[in-house]
């Protein structure tokens, strides 16, 4: 039968410590094989059938181990709902929210396994997943969201730029307009000027009493 352990000689006697050798690879053996089972029997090991989900159909030794040859029963039969199963192409896997753990389906979002804050939540197609806040990306929310620095790096500084543009465009109408209030006001001075010039001197025109042609009208007239 296979044994192997640690032996220790002290004296007149032994002290010997066997090996669980389904603890020491057989059971990660049995499920390759198909879920198998590793059990110990006395000195022996069986990687025996899986009762819940298949039934016996032959079995071979092979290295001193029994190893049990199976026909898996129909989903239906061993893949309960109330414990979060479903079959699917005749498979039993856990509901969508639900992740396996240790043959058991266990709800995915508890404990909560999002980073940075993030909120985890149930989904249809792929168990669960993970709302992130802004700042953070990543199926866990474990990645820094270095586009969206980026992107409000860009909108301060457009920001920046449009606030100098209106500035100086704001500055250049306020010179327009006085430039344009000045001389306005120059024109509008001149022109009072001028009307007061003629009050005070009487018509200045081509007729007036001082004037040449005036004076020959006047002499041809007589």
């Amino acid at each position: 039968p296979p044994m192997s352990g640690d032996f220790n000689i002290e004296g007149d006697g032994i002290d010997a410590t066997l090996f669980d050798q389904c603890q020491n690879g057989l059971s990660e053996l049995g499920k390759k094989l198909g879920g198998l089972k590793c059990e110990r029997k006395g000195n022996d090991y069986v990687l025996a059938c899986d009762d819940t989900r298949s039934t016996l159909v032959e079995q071979v030794v092979i290295a001193d181990i029994q190893v049990h040859m199976c026909q898996d029963k129909p989903c239906s039969e061993y893949c309960n709902a109330t414990q979060n199963k479903r079959c699917v192409r005749e498979k039993c896997v856990c509901k969508h929210g639900f992740v396996p753990e240790n043959d058991i389906c266990v709800d995915a979002c508890r404990p909560n396994i999002c980073k940075n804050g993030g909120t985890c939540q149930p989904h249809s197609e792929v168990q669960f997943m993970c709302i992130c806040p802004s700042k953070f990306r990543g199926l866990f929310c474990e990645e820094e969201n270095k586009e969206l620095h980026s992107a409000k790096l860009n909108i301060v500084i457009v920001g920046v730029v449009l606030s100098a543009l209106l500035l100086m465009c704001f500055v250049v109408s306020a010179s327009i307009i006085s430039r344009m209030k000045k001389k306005n006001n120059l024109l509008a001075h001149d022109a009072k000027d001028g009307e007061r010039r003629r009050e005070l001197h009487g018509y200045d025109g081509p007729y007036s009493a001082n004037s040449s042609a005036s004076k020959h009208r006047d002499h041809t007239s007589l």
